[in-house]
């Protein structure tokens, strides 16, 4: 549920951060706007009925995400997973850092792994078990994504849901023996609805969302849990260009299935821009970083609406926040994080007119392969650590020697 509030206007979005306009131009800002009123317009009375539901039927005091998961990602990195083509390139890769996970206790665990309910299912039959699974849609098509043949390996994730999500598949989860935490937005409505019905204020616990799961999910890490270190993958946002529409919804998604687009008003592969995207490609040097190419592909305003949120949002809080935060966009396939030079985006042979994010804000956006992201944040925490325990000893050492602590027998 995006967040009906007043909006700021492009030029005051340029005084926060000049570089805003690298990023997000006037022209997709309004177009940005635009689509915000008119989502509100048609959805609203179906979230308000959806949230009062969720309230009075499946709500208890602390389910809030904000309230009960403040710390779940303090010193760790969350991975997100999303379902676009290329989170097959690094399935294996996760695995074996879930498996590296499950030997730590939760609090000293490095990762904690989040899923996007299209990909919540196709992990668990790879032996991928998230912590979490985040769902943000007012409708039910996603019913058999999450309550459908649900093994017993999973009795353990929880599910994090917008609160104007529909309340059968949250009844059924919670049914099934399963936990649910919920995401309140900052749309005033839904804030008063919260109040009344848990009878607390909402105070600063509603986030700023980002419209689909990863781009909520990054915002829900940094402002309920803690979190600075997020890495997103499967977030192509884009498919591949192709002339046969049942082609390009076979591309949508890593496991082809676009039945869930088809069962709502959402059928986006069925239509089609072009923008150009970027994938690795690898070297034959040993521990050399693969090299990224732009390679062109397929998106639809929807998507497009996404990519430039959460980019303009990166932008805007490296100018804000004096917070550490780094967005790692580890989805090796896509568009996210290739930027355009031009309005003119119709020449894609011109590659001079296209750069990655990571020039506009290079402390936070970090565009790499998902192993090497995650090689780069163990190697960093071990130092971390190792730094602690030494310094720690050090104190240990300087006491033992202090005078007014050794005593004479």
């Amino acid at each position: 549920m995006k967040d009906k509030r007043e909006r700021k206007s492009y030029d005051e979005l340029i005084a926060i951060n000049p570089a805003i306009e690298r990023v997000l131009s006037r022209k997709v800002y309004d177009h940005i706007n635009e689509a915000n009123e008119r989502t509100f317009d048609l959805f609203t009375k179906q979230w308000v009925g959806n949230t009062k539901k969720n309230f009075k039927r499946n709500f208890k005091k602390g389910w809030l995400l904000f309230d009960s998961c403040r710390h779940f990602a303090y010193n760790k990195a969350v991975i997100c997973i999303g379902a676009g083509p290329s989170i097959e390139k690094n399935k294996k890769l996760i695995k074996e850092l879930c498996i590296l996970n499950a030997s730590f206790p939760f609090e000293q665990q490095p990762f904690f792994f989040i899923s996007s309910n299209h990909q919540f299912k196709p992990c668990l039959e790879y032996g991928i078990i998230p912590h979490a699974v985040m769902w943000v849609d007012a409708s039910d098509v996603v019913y058999d994504q999450l309550c459908k043949g649900i093994p017993d390996i999973a009795k353990n994730i929880m599910l994090i849901a917008s609160t104007h999500c529909h309340p059968k598949i949250i009844t059924e989860w919670i049914n099934q023996g399963r936990s649910v935490r919920y995401l309140l937005s900052q749309d005033p409505v839904e804030q008063e609805l919260y109040e009344k019905y848990s009878g607390e204020k909402a105070g600063h616990k509603g986030v700023f969302m980002g419209g689909n799961v990863i781009n909520s999910a990054y915002m829900a890490t940094l402002h309920c849990m803690s979190g600075r270190i997020f890495m997103t993958t499967g977030n192509d946002l884009s498919f591949d260009i192709d002339d046969d529409i049942d082609k390009r919804r076979k591309t949508y998604y890593a496991d082809g299935d676009y039945s869930t687009n088809l069962g709502t008003t959402r059928d986006e592969a069925g239509h089609q821009f072009k923008w150009m995207g970027m994938e690795f490609i690898g070297t034959a040097f040993h521990k050399v970083t693969p090299q990224i190419v732009l390679k062109p592909k397929a998106t639809v305003p929807t998507l497009y609406v996404y990519k430039q949120w959460i980019e303009s949002q990166i932008a805007l809080q490296d100018a804000a926040s004096t917070a550490t935060f780094h967005y790692y966009n580890c989805t090796e396939g896509g568009i996210v994080g290739v930027m355009c030079n031009s309005d003119d985006t119709t020449n894609l042979e011109d590659t001079n007119n296209w750069f990655l994010m990571d020039e506009v804000v290079p402390r936070r956006w970090h565009t790499r392969t998902l192993k090497d992201a995650t090689s780069e944040f163990l190697e960093a925490r071990s130092q971390l650590w190792q730094s602690r325990d030494q310094a720690r000893g050090a104190r240990v050492l300087s006491s033992v020697r202090s005078p007014g602590v050794l005593h004479s027998p």
